[in-house]
């Protein structure tokens, strides 16, 4: 199998249930039902030969092989929002930036720095997430 024979609605269901992890959360922003939720990543593991996700009691726990997937749908799903769907400039918004402890000291100061000349009224604040040591900064345009 390749992209091109992949139903890529699979690849929407795979990204929504990883930030949510929970498939009746992930049908409710999908408006789809559970069940239809569950078909999907079925498929997905067939196609992608790996289990995706283990339950642990009501949460559904990525595998390592799904967190390698999040890492690149991620930015995509954004960039490809941000270019179809665009933004209003005068758009309050707030939005998350995760970054490696190893390279928070370098880049910080670049995105703080492009996100003045982009947008001049914006607060950073930082949050410590437990997530592998990752560096969460919420980023809020006023």
């Amino acid at each position: 199998m390749n992209l091109i024979q992949l139903d890529l609605n699979l690849l929407k269901v795979l990204y929504v249930l990883l930030q949510t992890g929970s498939t009746g959360q992930t049908a409710r922003r999908l408006a789809i039902t559970p069940s239809a939720v569950s078909h999907a990543l079925g498929r997905l593991r067939e196609a992608l030969n790996d289990p995706l996700f283990r339950r642990e009691g009501n949460q559904q726990i990525p595998t390592p092989f799904a967190c390698t997937l999040k890492e690149k749908l991620v930015p995509l799903f954004v960039s490809l929002n941000e270019e179809l769907f665009g933004e209003d400039e005068n758009e309050k918004r707030t939005f998350r930036v995760v970054i490696p402890p190893a390279i928070n000291t370098l880049l910080t100061p670049v995105l703080a720095n492009k996100g003045s000349i982009i947008r001049p009224r914006c607060n950073a604040y930082r949050l410590n997430v437990g997530l592998g040591g990752m560096i969460c900064w919420k980023i809020k345009s006023t």
